[in-house]
C-alpha cells in the first residue's frame, strides 16, 4: 500500500508531498483534491485498481498475444507517471512504456518521478487523443478520472488484435441515475438509481465502449471488472473482424426493471415489441400495484463481465509482487463472482483456490517426481468446463432490500449455500458486500430467504 511522507517541497506553485507506493518513490501534489483542479493528483485508495492493471499487464505479456516486442504500452493520462513507473519497475525489458500528459506541470513532476527511481520510459506531453490516433499501442491504460465517453473513439482506433484497454472512471454523475441525461449524452443509455447501480454502471460504460469499436469493426471481450467505492476499473480484449462486431452489438439490450421490488430482466434479441414487458419479469407487482411500476433502462451490456481463466491467471501470477496481501481478498471474490458455482462447481472452485495458496497449479515437478498426468487432466477439463459454462447471472440482489423483515439479518454465506442446495447457481460480490449474485428469480430467492430465517 501508498505511504505518505512528510517532506514536501514547492515548485511552479505546486507542494509537492513523498510518497511511496509498492516500491515506486513518487512526488505528487499534497493538496490535489480534484483531478479536474490539480495537476499532479495523486489518489491513494486507487493503489488497487493500479495493481490490478498492472498484474493483467503482466499476464498479457506472458500470452506473447502482442503485436509489438517488447509490449508497447502507454499510460494515457499519466498525472504523476505511477502507473508507468510500476510497470518499468516490475516488468522491465517485456515492456516498452509511454507515459503521456498534456499539462506542463504534470509532465514536469513525471519527468521527476521517473528520474527519481532510474527507470526508462517515453514520456510525452500531449493531448491524448491526438497520441492514440498518431500512435499504435497494445496495451493501453486510461484513467481519465471522469468522462470516459470522451476517449472511446481514439482508444478503438488503433489498438490492434489482441490488444488490451483498461478504463479506471469515476464518473458518478452519468453513471449512478443522478443524471439521466448525461448518462444518455455520454454513454447512449438511461438509467435509474437502483440497489445493483454499480454493475448497471459498468454495463453502461461497456456498451458504450462496444459501440466505439464495432465502428471500427471491432469486438470486444471483457476480461474483468473491478469496483472500489464509486471508481470503476474495466479490462477488456479487442477481437477485430465485422463478425465480431456484430456479435458483441447483439449483446447490448434494453433492460426492463421494476421500481416496487427491483426484479428485472433484459428484452429478447428481436425486431418485433414484447407486447406485455411484465412477462419478462418474476414478480406481480404490475398485477397488484397501481400506476405504473416499470421503467426501460439502457441499453446496456448483456454479456458476461469476467473472464474465469483470466482472473485465475492474475490470482497465480500475483504471488511475484508485493500486492500480493492486500489483493488477495479481492481477487478471490472476483474468481468466485466470475465462476458463480452451483454445488458441484463450489467444491471444484475450493480445490482450485487449494491449489492457488500452495502455489501448486503451476509448480514445476522435482527430477524424481512423476506427473499425475490422468488426475492433472481431470482438473484442467472441469476447469475449462466450468469456465466455459453460461456467463455468470447479470446483476444481484441485495438481502437488505429482499430479505423479509425480521429481528435477524440472514447470512449471506447462508444464502448462497441455500441457493446451490436449491440447484441455482450463486455467489458473493464484489459490488455489493451484503448481496447474492444467483440464476434464481426474485420470486425463487424470497421463497429460499423465508426458508433460510425459519
Amino acid at each position: 500500500m501508498a505511504k505518505c511522507d512528510v517532506s514536501s517541497l514547492e515548485s511552479k506553485s505546486i507542494v509537492l508531498a513523498e510518497v511511496t507506493e509498492f516500491g515506486v518513490s513518487l512526488k505528487v501534489n499534497r493538496d490535489s483534491l480534484s483531478p479536474k483542479r490539480n495537476e499532479g493528483y495523486y489518489c491513494q485508495e486507487m493503489d488497487v485498481n493500479r495493481a490490478l492493471v498492472t498484474t493483467a499487464l503482466s499476464v498479457f505479456c506472458e500470452t506473447g498475444h502482442s503485436v509489438f516486442k517488447p509490449v508497447r504500452c502507454i499510460d494515457v493520462i499519466g498525472s504523476t507517471g505511477v502507473a508507468g513507473l510500476l510497470w518499468k519497475k516490475y516488468l522491465a525489458s517485456d515492456v516498452h512504456v509511454h507515459i503521456n500528459d498534456p499539462h506542463e506541470n504534470s509532465h514536469q513532476i513525471i519527468l521527476d518521478n521517473r528520474q527519481r527511481n532510474g527507470l526508462e520510459t517515453d514520456i510525452h506531453r500531449k493531448d491524448p487523443c491526438v497520441l492514440l490516433h498518431e500512435m499504435p499501442f497494445s496495451f493501453i491504460y486510461l484513467d481519465c478520472h471522469t468522462d470516459a465517453s470522451f476517449y472511446l473513439d481514439s482508444l478503438m482506433r488503433n489498438i490492434p488484435k489482441q490488444g488490451i484497454i483498461a478504463i479506471n472512471t469515476k464518473d458518478d454523475g452519468a453513471l449512478y441515475g443522478r443524471t439521466p441525461d448525461m448518462a444518455l449524452r455520454n454513454y447512449g443509455g438511461t438509467i435509474t438509481k437502483t440497489f445493483y447501480s454499480k454493475e448497471l454502471a459498468a454495463r453502461l460504460i461497456v456498451a458504450g465502449m462496444v459501440r466505439s469499436a464495432a465502428v471500427h469493426s471491432k469486438g470486444l471481450e471483457v476480461l474483468c471488472v473491478l469496483s472500489v467505492k464509486s471508481t470503476i476499473t474495466i479490462l477488456v480484449k479487442i477481437l477485430k473482424g465485422p463478425a465480431q462486431a456484430n456479435s458483441c452489438m447483439a449483446k447490448i439490450k434494453p433492460l426492463v426493471h421494476c421500481n416496487m421490488c427491483e426484479d428485472r430482466g433484459f428484452y429478447p434479441s428481436s425486431v418485433y415489441p414484447v407486447e406485455n414487458p411484465g412477462s419478462l419479469l418474476s414478480c406481480k407487482c404490475l398485477e397488484n400495484t397501481p400506476g405504473k411500476v416499470l421503467v426501460n433502462v439502457g441499453p446496456v451490456w448483456s454479456g458476461s463481465l469476467f473472464n474465469a481463466n483470466f482472473v485465475r491467471t492474475m490470482i497465480s501470477h500475483m504471488n511475484k509482487y508485493p500486492w500480493e496481501k492486500s489483493m488477495k481478498e479481492v481477487m478471490e471474490t472476483l474468481l468466485y463472482e466470475a465462476w458463480c458455482p452451483n454445488l458441484e462447481g463450489e467444491k471444484l472452485l475450493k480445490k482450485v483456490n487449494d491449489k492457488i495458496k500452495n502455489n501448486t497449479l503451476h509448480q514445476p515437478l522435482s527430477e524424481n517426481q512423476e506427473p499425475p498426468v490422468k488426475k492433472k487432466k481431470e482438473d484442467t477439463q472441469n476447469i475449462k468446463e466450468i469456465a466455459a459454462s453460461q456467463p455468470e447471472p447479470p446483476f444481484y440482489f441485495n438481502l437488505h432490500k429482499h430479505c423479509p423483515k425480521g429481528p435477524k439479518m440472514v447470512k449471506v454465506g447462508k444464502v448462497v449455500s441455500n441457493l446451490q442446495k436449491a440447484g441455482f447457481r450463486a455467489s458473493r460480490t464484489h459490488f455489493d458486500p451484503l448481496a447474492v449474485k444467483t440464476t434464481a428469480s426474485l420470486s425463487e430467492l424470497m421463497g429460499i430467504l423465508s426458508h433460510s430465517m425459519d
